[in-house]
């Protein structure tokens, strides 16, 4: 166990967060994802959490985990559903031109 895994947790963990997210009706938030690998899950994570850090960065605003989180989420939904790599580049492009807020501004607007 690393130094910071207790502070960001292990890369396993985000695995197991995907894996049983529940919505509020306590039903399986992301269906269909059993089809996809841990190693695609981290995958997305990743891709997900560094474009979306940079463009804050690179913006001068921040993001937290949960908005990542949420984000990462989505492109999980794509995943599974087959639009991920369109949804990855919207997003992007959205949030580039707009802000990291502006793809949260009255729900999801990719």
């Amino acid at each position: 166990m690393g130094l910071f895994d207790s502070l960001f947790g292990k890369k396993d963990d985000k695995v197991k967060y995907f894996r049983n997210l529940k919505n509020a009706f306590g039903l399986v938030e992301i269906e269909g994802l059993k089809s996809v690998s841990d190693s695609r899950i981290l995958e997305i994570y990743d891709q997900s959490k560094e474009a979306f850090v940079s463009v804050a960065n690179s913006r001068q605003e921040r993001i937290s985990e949960s908005q990542i989180n949420g984000l990462a989420r989505d492109l999980l939904m794509a995943e599974v559903n087959g639009n991920y790599e369109m949804m990855f580049e919207q997003m992007k492009s959205q949030s580039a031109s707009g802000g990291i807020n502006m793809i949260f501004f009255k729900g999801r607007t990719y």
